[in-house]
């Protein structure tokens, strides 16, 4: 009960206060924040009322986080939109259904890594039958 409250104090407000925290605490606090309210509706009204929901949505709109963070904040937002009987509530609080998606903005803005410089792959090569056992006579490496 209390400890959810905690967990929401975690959640920086904003992305100076992120890089206090790690990438990788704030993803684990994002998680179990949504391990806590995932099939507990009581735990996600209290989420709302501790502002949690706020935080969350900060971070799903990205603003300087990983795509780690916001993915994590969608998923938790996602499961709180879930519950049928906490849409009501949110919409009169000024929440929309895209508050709660994930956001593809934020994410796509992310770059990826570049594959280019990966070796390319010949498909042609698995239909032939090429020796890659070499023999190598042990007595070249004893001196």
């Amino acid at each position: 009960k209390h400890a959810l409250n905690s967990l929401v104090a975690r959640l920086s407000s904003s992305s100076a206060q992120s890089s206090a925290l790690s990438e990788d605490t704030n993803v684990c606090v994002i998680n179990t924040i949504h391990e806590v309210i995932s099939g507990n509706l009581e735990a996600a009204k209290r989420l709302r009322e501790s502002q949690g929901i706020e935080r969350l949505v900060l971070i799903n709109k990205g603003g300087g986080r990983s795509e780690r963070e916001i993915r994590a904040a969608g998923f938790c937002l996602q499961s709180i939109w879930g519950y049928k009987e906490l849409r009501r509530p949110l919409e009169k609080d000024g929440w929309k259904k895209s508050d709660f998606q994930v956001s593809t903005a934020a994410t796509s803005s992310v770059q990826g890594y570049d594959d280019s410089t990966l070796p390319l792959i010949d498909r042609n090569l698995k239909n032939e039958k090429k020796s890659v056992n070499a023999d190598i006579p042990l007595n070249d490496f004893i001196a």
